[in-house]
């Protein structure tokens, strides 16, 4: 049994209605990644990371905006409950569009985004790869001036790869529907029709 392709759907930008188990992952996802920031740049006191130069008055705030970004972002790629009876349809869409790499991008804009955020909020003269690069005078001259440029890139490029990722949120699949088996077969009058492990049984 066969059935052609629906057609793809429009790109639209949307909130998410998030469920409670994308939620609470993209909560696991912020707090994670707000220790994982804070504990090694020394916002968070402790016995194992010191900053000589103490933060400024910018950084937990930054801080926080940022991991508030890494879970919405991550929660949007949590697959929701009751999305298992559509993700034939999206899988099926989704390579009708021709866009099996789609949902990878707004991905790795966001760990840029998250990357950035780390070198902002932390000690300038601290961070090893700034030191071996400008030194200890060129760290305290040219990069701490830097940081605060640098968040505002950081927070630029999250809310970038939100924004796309929600916009192609309803054509594009979580990655987990990638791995669906699919058989391509050619059509008679038109193109290629898809057939899954069930059209085959």
């Amino acid at each position: 049994m066969t059935s052609p392709n629906p057609a793809p759907a429009k790109p639209r930008f949307r909130v998410p209605d998030f469920d409670s188990r994308q939620i609470t992952v993209g909560v696991l996802a912020g707090l994670s990644y707000l220790l994982f920031v804070a504990i090694p740049t020394a916002l968070i006191p402790n016995p194992v990371f010191g900053r000589e130069i103490p933060p400024t008055w910018w950084s937990w705030p930054s801080l926080i905006v940022t991991s508030l970004l890494v879970a919405a972002l991550t929660a949007s790629y949590i697959k929701p409950r009751d999305a298992v009876a559509a993700e034939k349809a999206d899988l099926a869409a989704r390579q009708a569009a021709g866009g099996d790499t789609a949902d990878e991008a707004p991905s790795k804009k966001g760990i840029i985004g998250a990357a950035l955020t780390y070198f902002a909020v932390g000690c300038p003269v601290c961070n090893k790869i700034v030191l071996l690069a400008l030194g200890y005078n060129g760290a305290l001259t040219w990069f701490e001036p830097f940081q605060p440029i640098l968040q505002v890139l950081a927070v630029a490029v999250m809310v970038w790869a939100i924004w796309q990722r929600w916009t192609y949120l309803d054509a594009c699949p979580t990655p987990r529907a990638k791995r669906r088996a699919n058989i391509e077969v050619p059509a008679m009058a038109s193109g290629t029709i898809t057939l899954d492990d069930g059209d085959r049984a």
